[in-house]
């Protein structure tokens, strides 16, 4: 049990050398959550229902923290050339 404590200690110790690198500490949990999902969808750029499916939060959450996200200037949205009712979502 104290080879597994070790272990998680340094890999927590390294995720927050990560998100100090990614300059992303003072981010909420949700905002790092969605952002996550953004990096590690498969597409460039992702439809927000992809986003709400992907992240396991609710739609209005995925929306408040896009919002917060695009301020931040870690996102960019885009209208989907396809259907202007869509936005398309893109990591700075």
């Amino acid at each position: 049990m104290n080879n597994f404590r070790s272990q998680l200690l340094d890999a927590l110790s390294l995720l927050e050398s990560i998100e100090k690198d990614l300059n992303v500490t003072d981010f909420s949990p949700n905002e790092k959550q969605v952002l996550y999902t953004v990096a590690k969808a498969r597409n460039a750029e992702n439809n927000i229902s992809d986003i709400v499916h992907s992240s396991g939060l609710s739609r209005s959450s995925v929306y408040k923290t896009l919002k917060k996200l695009v301020e931040r200037e870690a996102i960019h949205l885009i209208q989907s050339e396809n259907d202007k009712r869509e936005f398309l979502v893109k990591l700075s």
